[in-house]
């Protein structure tokens, strides 16, 4: 039987498909039967017990936002050539919760003077909200200023 050449290559990939689907390291969903640090088996009596993952649990009042890529910038020539409006570029925004109850600035003022009035200064301190975060390497996403 002469076997056609392009059914013979695809027959000779087959075995690196199925290779690549495992990896051989643990997951979340999939850890093994075993530790790969010390060769151990899991949920032995009085060994290391591995629990199946039952996914992230949803908070209360939280509104799940499924992340995604887009573009921002404009799609049409910038005629007027003001400035580096007109650069496009693509986003990734990672998924996220989200409360669906809205919060008035004037609710979080109040919540903060009772924390103030009413607990410690550390857990009071512990709330403020880090007005230096949106500066950090992994969080900055300008791309008009040059890093």
């Amino acid at each position: 039987m002469v076997l056609n050449k392009s059914i013979l290559k695809y027959l000779l990939l087959i075995p690196l498909f199925l290779a690549c689907g495992k990896s051989g390291h643990p997951t979340s969903t999939d850890p093994g039967s075993e530790s790969l640090l010390t060769g151990t088996k899991y949920n032995l009596q009085d060994g290391f017990e591995v629990t199946e993952y039952e996914g992230q649990p949803e908070g209360p009042n939280l509104v799940y936002i499924e992340g995604g890529r887009t573009v921002l910038g404009a799609y049409e020539e910038n005629l007027f050539h003001d400035g580096a409006n007109n650069m496009e570029r693509t986003v990734t925004i990672a998924s996220f919760y989200i409360d669906e109850t809205e919060v008035a600035n004037i609710h979080w003022l109040e919540y903060m003077y009772f924390l103030e009035r009413d607990s410690t200064m550390d857990h009071y301190e512990a709330a403020l909200p880090d007005t230096l975060v949106w500066k950090s390497e992994l969080a900055y996403n300008d791309p008009y200023v040059d890093h």
